[in-house]
């Protein structure tokens, strides 16, 4: 079975209700944010960033069986 970790960031954590989830049969970064629009409705009223092991990730990028995902909210410096 495939299997992916989802760790979320920021407000997003707070509108999942927890830090980190464990995700099935999810290979692609499409079918994960449709999964999340549709699992937390909130976060549709937010922008996040996708990273698949630790590289940021576009809506083509494939999801490899135990990657370990971030979804973070924007961030800025100074």
């Amino acid at each position: 079975m495939y299997e992916v970790t989802v760790q979320f960031y920021g407000v997003l954590a707070e509108i999942a209700g927890t830090s980190q989830t464990t995700l099935k049969d999810i290979d692609n970064i499409e079918k994960l944010k449709h999964l999340v629009s549709n699992t937390y409705p909130k976060m549709n009223n937010h922008n996040y960033i996708v990273a698949v092991d630790n590289k940021i990730a576009g809506n083509n990028s494939l999801i490899s069986n135990g990657s370990k995902i971030a979804l973070m909210p924007p961030y800025s410096g100074g």
